[in-house]
């Protein structure tokens, strides 16, 4: 004949259940945060290719369309009035594109900038003033692209579409974080694999370029 259990062992037993599951729960939350921690730089970085076909003018009023088409693509972002911009315009830029192009890609400059944000912010000081010298912020389309065929003149590009954009919400939506200067690392198929805002120097974008798209 079995013997019943006495009723404070039963709650007991009860308790112990409840604290056993709420414990599984509590393991299981934190594993899936841990997961996903190691997961999320991969996901935030990888954007959809929304933003092709980009058409957009370049600094002599043609419209240029930008399609991956199989090849990497760079997208430099800056503006004319980032003193940062011209740093990297000077010293770095045109070899960086040369470098691109020597692997197959293509390196795309934008100068993207809030047309009704720089009308409210006005000019700004530049930290750097008589050593890289920068434009002030356009007021207008016309005076944006009159600024930026100086801008190109004055650092000698050549072999790289150099355009610019009055609304920049579509690089913003596409996972550009809104610094100058920026570049987007964009693979064959439009999505943007990686992001590194602030200037480079040409060694370390060559070292760059070789972590995201591998000794191509």
């Amino acid at each position: 004949m079995s013997a019943k259990k006495p009723k404070s062992r039963q709650k007991a037993a009860k308790g112990g259940s409840r604290s056993s599951l709420i414990w599984t729960l509590v393991f299981g939350a934190v594993l899936v945060v841990f997961v996903l921690s190691l997961l999320w730089p991969r996901i935030s970085a990888t954007k959809s290719s929304h933003l092709f076909p980009l058409e957009l003018p370049d600094y002599k009023g043609e419209t240029v369309t930008v399609v991956p088409d199989g090849k990497p693509t760079v997208i430099y972002v800056f503006a004319t009035w980032c003193p940062f911009c011209a740093w990297e315009a000077e010293y770095a830029l045109q070899d960086i594109a040369d470098f691109v192009h020597q692997k197959g890609g293509t390196l795309v400059a934008i100068n993207a900038t809030d047309q009704l944000g720089i009308a409210k912010a006005g000019p700004r000081d530049d930290p750097f003033a008589g050593e890289h010298p920068v434009t002030k912020q356009a007021t207008s389309p016309e005076e944006m692209q009159a600024q930026l065929a100086q801008y190109v003149e004055q650092h000698r590009f050549q072999g790289f579409p150099v355009l610019y954009m009055l609304d920049y919400k579509p690089l913003l939506d596409y996972g550009w974080q809104g610094s100058y200067p920026a570049f987007l690392f964009v693979d064959g198929k439009g999505n943007l694999v990686e992001q590194q805002v602030g200037t480079l120097e040409v060694s370390e974008f060559q070292k760059l370029w070789q972590k995201v798209y591998g000794k191509k």
